[in-house]
């Protein structure tokens, strides 16, 4: 079989390859190497068609070595790009399902647990407060945490606070 037979068909078993995978994953990076690779499969087509007579028997086979080789590539490269995207999406949804498991725990413990930002402010405070102060959770975001410490806590907590930044 004629080397330029063999890179058009690798080439288009790529291409259709990479456009189930695009179907399959949904991801941009999969439609961007299917457009690559549409593309280089019609600049091949078209230089055929140019020169109808180097199809099969008067074609140098040297010439086509480059773009076998670019063949076999853009093959390798679908079926990377099917390995890492997969990989990406099984880390994304382990990544939620961990997010929505400690999300969870922290909003339905008895335990107060709050966040502040650098400045001290409430960033964050789960449904025991309303329990243990009386507060709903919204009220102290963006207040100092301050405000809510016994005033005779507030110059060991403030020391022990900055120097934890």
């Amino acid at each position: 079989m004629d080397l330029i037979v063999i890179s058009i068909l690798i080439r288009l078993f790529a291409m259709a390859w990479s456009v189930y995978l695009l179907y399959k994953l949904r991801d941009w990076r999969m439609s961007f190497l299917t457009l690559l690779l549409a593309l280089m499969a019609s600049r091949q087509f078209f230089t055929l068609y140019d020169n109808p007579d180097s199809w099969f028997f008067a074609h140098n086979h040297a010439d086509e070595i480059p773009g076998l080789i670019v063949s076999i590539f853009a093959l390798v490269m679908v079926i990377a790009f099917e390995k890492i995207i997969e990989e990406q999406k099984r880390k994304e949804e382990a990544l939620i399902k961990n997010e929505e498991k400690y999300r969870s725990l922290v909003e339905t413990t008895d335990e107060w647990i709050w966040e502040l930002d650098i400045n001290g402010h409430h960033t964050y405070s789960n449904n025991a407060i309303s329990r243990l102060l009386g507060y709903e959770p919204h009220e102290l975001v963006g207040k100092d945490a301050f405000l809510f410490m016994h005033p005779d806590a507030i110059p060991i907590i403030k020391e022990v606070f900055e120097e934890s930044l």
